[in-house]
């Protein structure tokens, strides 16, 4: 009896912990450049009032009428997003998946797995298609595909009651309303179909392994066609259920934005390999048990395997639809192969591929460098243009404005209607969209005033020939992106106040330390970078200003270098070298209350900057107080045992304290380091009186 209990408890522990890790697994931070498009509709939605069936963004395609298939997640992504901000969209999309992982790991339950299994196999696949778990409307076809499959398996194997099944016409429905409910059809026929075939034609496909239970009979299949023709019905009535499908068309059609999309394009084994494994499984074991293949389970996944083999977005939804095809030959295996002892290894197995797993899924959001699935709530502004919308809004750019497709959406969202865009991301509205790249005469044809483009990505290698330096000159770039403003006389005065001459994108090292020794060019260079900065977060180069402007003869005043820090501060708070440089300038304007504050901010950020305990411990001794002095020059030794002005300010401090072995001990010190110079001059002094008052007394 306790071990028994004992197993439940092991039980509830694992499955409480992979559920967590799901959780943690899918919360990274908001890039999907489709978001914002959406809330843009939503947002237009609550303002006018109706379902936007018409794109109302662009100036290059207004009017052009679409089905909006997805109204309803746009509104309900926009709210939270309005009232909840990034982190409450990211908690939303985290809780969406969890309840994912809870319908995915109950049909495996359902199908026959323990509990061990079902948690691998659950998290295995949300690993499996994290790229997928975004927060945009296909999130709820993949909620609704695995509630279809926790309701219908569940039903099956006489663990949900007859009730259950019912709701299905009700998802279907709303479904239609969140994304389009194509999956739920192929998904539901598929289901209905190979369960009347096998009531039909008794040995079609085995329908069961283990001890699973399972409904059968005339009634049985009576309630699925009843669930599956009033679902369709319902579809049909839904005025806006059958126009929700010309968008799947479209796919299918030769469109340029479709071929030209990553998640149209078909499954490598590097980016999806735990696709190609489950694949491989299924496909493997199917051949394996060819007599015993559920006739049900192939229907499903024949289609859902040709999708995903054509278009790599799908192999999120054939991972989880595939989870009842491994249940099952696992039992069948377990069939075959009736030993204790194996049973025992095969949840050893489980548990320590889990383990490996969860340590992976540690690894990923903590431990390896910045990237997309990093733990994390923000937008990420590494993909979409954050600061290059802050900085058209505040300085007033005006014009018609190219930009990618992928920045699109964002400026939807925040310059609309004052600006609207170029293009983004609707394959139905700009599916056939001539490429800028290729039709070099698409920014006369628009007279397009600036242009906003990728840094790194994208077409950024191809924009050098059109583009031209000598015509587009560059005022601002951030994480993601670059400004450039057409050189024309209506454009004279924004390009001369806003002009990037040195603080280029692609700028070398070799030319920034040029740039650090040419005093002509120093004090540009540093007021580009604030200028920059103030729109937007990048630590290494807050960093670097900060270190830039504490350097000494840079050509600033303190009145004329606070501005410059305070305006990249305003992104950038987490830079400690800009609190130091800003505490230095107040120093030297003699505000020592408001330096001492600053100086404060920047230790408190990163103990291990030497110039900000250096300038507090000035501060001390400005205000008489020794003993901290002394405080703050040992934390500047600590991090720089040789730093020869806190060695000597220490031996001063130690002096003033009455600690005179350890100021000789100091003054020393500070002679091996310094050994010429006024102020070596100014140590031989000081020991030549403390030992001549030592002689004295």
């Amino acid at each position: 009896m306790k071990s028994y209990s004992k197993n439940i408890t092991t039980e509830k522990i694992l499955l409480v912990v992979s559920f967590l890790f799901v959780a943690v697994l899918v919360f990274y931070r908001i890039q999907d450049a489709d978001f914002f498009w959406h809330i843009a509709n939503g947002k237009a939605m609550i303002e006018l009032g109706r379902i936007v069936n018409e794109e109302i963004f662009s100036y290059t395609r207004p009017g052009v009428i679409f089905s909006n298939h997805e109204w309803l997640s746009q509104i309900l992504f926009y709210l939270i997003f309005k009232y909840g901000g990034a982190l409450a969209v990211v908690i939303f999309k985290s809780a969406i998946s969890v309840l994912i992982a809870f319908f995915i790991f109950k049909t495996a339950r359902f199908t026959g797995a323990g509990v061990s299994l079902s948690a691998l196999l659950m998290i295995t696949a949300i690993l499996a298609g994290v790229p997928r778990y975004r927060e945009r409307p296909e999130i709820f076809s993949l909620l609704f595909i695995s509630l279809l499959g926790f309701i219908l398996y569940g039903f099956k194997a006489k663990r949900l009651k007859r009730d259950y099944v019912f709701i299905i016409p009700v998802v279907m429905v709303l479904w239609d309303f969140l994304h389009g409910a194509l999956y739920g059809v192929i998904f539901l026929s598929a289901f209905v179909i190979g369960e009347t075939a096998k009531s039909m034609f008794p040995n079609a496909g085995e329908s069961s392994a283990g001890e699973i239970s399972i409904r059968s009979g005339t009634g049985y299949i009576k309630t699925l066609l009843i669930v599956y023709l009033v679902s369709l019905a319902a579809m049909v009535i839904n005025p806006y259920g059958l126009r929700t499908y010309d968008i799947f068309v479209e796919f299918l059609r030769v469109n340029r934005m479709v071929l030209g999309t990553n998640e149209f394009t078909p499954p490598d084994f590097i980016n999806f390999p735990l696709f190609w494994l489950f694949f491989a499984l299924v496909a493997g074991l199917s051949l394996f048990f060819i007599k015993k293949v559920d006739l049900t389970q192939m229907l499903i996944l024949i289609p859902f395997a040709a999708l995903a083999l054509k278009y790599n977005r799908v192999t999120v939804v054939f991972d989880l639809l595939a989870i009842p095809s491994l249940v099952y030959y696992a039992s069948l295996m377990k069939e075959r192969v009736k030993s204790k002892i194996l049973a025992a290894s095969g949840r050893l197995l489980c548990y320590s591929t889990l383990s490996v797993v969860m340590v992976y899924i540690l690894l990923l959001k903590f431990v390896f460098a910045d990237g997309p699935f990093t733990f994390g709530y923000e937008v990420n502004d590494l993909l979409l243009p954050v600061g290059a919308t802050r900085f058209i809004e505040q300085t007033g750019l005006k014009g018609n404005m190219y930009n990618p497709g992928h920045f699109g959406g964002y400026f939807a969202y925040y310059l609309y209607p004052e600006r609207r865009i170029f293009i983004y991301n609707h394959h139905v509205v700009f599916g056939n969209f001539p490429s800028i790249v290729e039709d070099k005469n698409l920014t006369e044809h628009y007279n397009i005033q600036f242009a906003v483009l990728e840094r790194y990505w994208g077409n950024s290698q191809s924009y050098g020939a059109i583009f031209t330096p000598e015509l587009w000159i560059p005022v601002f770039w951030d994480n993601s992106a670059v400004i450039v403003v057409k050189n024309t006389p209506e454009k004279y005065s924004f390009v001369e106040a806003h002009r990037l001459r040195f603080f280029l994108p692609d700028i070398s090292e070799q030319t920034i330390k040029a740039y650090e020794s040419n005093p002509a060019i120093l004090p540009v260079f540093i007021k580009e970078i604030s200028r920059c900065l103030a729109f937007y977060s990048n630590k290494t180069m807050a960093d670097y200003l900060g270190y830039l402007i504490m350097k000494p003869m840079n050509g600033f005043t303190p009145n004329e270098g606070i501005p410059l820090v305070e305006a990249a501060l305003k992104y950038n708070f987490a830079s400690a070298y800009l609190w130091s440089a800003n505490g230095l300038l107040h120093f030297n304007k003699r505000d020592y209350r408001k330096a001492e504050e600053l100086l404060t901010r920047s230790v408190s950020i990163d103990r291990t900057l030497a110039i900000s305990w250096l300038t507090l411990s000035r501060i001390a001794f400005s205000q008489g107080k020794y003993s901290q002095a002394e405080t703050y020059l040992e934390n500047v030794l600590r991090v720089e045992k040789d730093y020869p002005d806190a060695v000597y300010g220490l031996a001063v401090a130690h002096l003033n304290l009455g600690k005179v072995d350890s100021a000789v001990q100091d003054l020393y010190h500070f002679l091996a380091l310094v050994p010429e110079g006024p102020e070596a001059e100014q140590a031989r002094e000081m020991l030549r009186r403390i030992q001549s008052e030592i002689g004295r007394q």
